[in-house]
């Protein structure tokens, strides 16, 4: 998410091409991932880049993370994708970048009709996982930027 209220910024044209957004007005870039899971086709990581940063730096990033993770991850996992996300953000974002960090709410995914993956998820799973995911931003970036948790659980 990209907003600069104050002196506008640039959006995409086409895939070659920026055009610019005028003052007082709000720029949106919205990238979509399955979580932190393995469903990502490509992989998150891979997706994540300088790229995101192209059009201008971003007054605020919001991570909406957990459902798919509690549904069709281990904690485990989690753990370790986190960690990388947490690295690829210090390494993307300048600390003028807010970051909002949306919990889990107690309902996901449209999958359970595939059972192949196993869903898992319960109330306890997604207040663990969510909690982690706070108090991993909280950890690397809470001294040094604004860290916003839009709770939805």
């Amino acid at each position: 998410m990209d907003i600069d209220p104050v002196t506008g910024g640039t959006l995409p044209l086409d895939s070659q091409q920026l055009g610019t957004v005028a003052a007082n007005s709000s720029h949106i870039i919205l990238f979509k991932w399955g979580s932190l899971t393995t469903l990502n086709n490509p992989p998150w990581e891979s997706t994540f880049s300088l790229s995101f940063t192209q059009m201008g730096t971003p007054s605020v990033t919001i991570f909406a993370l957990v459902n798919w993770d509690v549904a069709f991850s281990t904690r485990s996992f989690f753990t370790q994708q986190v960690e990388m996300l947490i690295e690829h953000v210090a390494q993307t974002y300048l600390t003028s970048t807010d970051i909002v960090i949306r919990t889990g709410q107690y309902f996901c995914c449209t999958y359970d009709i595939n059972p192949q993956l196993k869903r898992k998820y319960s109330r306890l799973r997604i207040q663990y996982f969510s909690q982690y995911l706070v108090d991993e931003f909280n950890a690397r970036f809470g001294k040094e930027r604004r860290i916003i948790i839009w709770d939805v659980g």
